[in-house]
């Protein structure tokens, strides 16, 4: 299904460290780590936004993610344009 942004798969993983039901985006990620391993696998893309310490953290889990991939390694998403990063 195709959405107005013109995105065909799309998923949303906000995470709130400070208010509600506290969570970490490193630990949704990892929840998450079949999605993301597929998502990477099928060339998507990956979007952070936040500190650059979640940023790292981030990747940390990522990397772990990616151990033992045989499609692609961690230095190579991390070049590649699959991610996107707006961390400050």
């Amino acid at each position: 299904q195709k959405s107005r942004s013109g995105l065909k798969n799309f998923n949303l993983f906000a995470t709130y460290s400070r208010e509600g039901q506290r969570q970490y985006i490193q630990d949704a990620v990892l929840e998450q780590r079949e999605l993301v391993l597929q998502t990477i696998n099928e060339k998507g893309t990956i979007m952070l936004c936040g500190s650059l310490a979640m940023q790292h953290d981030v990747l940390d889990v990522i990397e772990k993610i990616l151990e033992g991939n045989q499609q692609i390694t961690f230095e190579a998403f991390e070049q590649s344009d699959q991610l996107k990063t707006d961390c400050y």
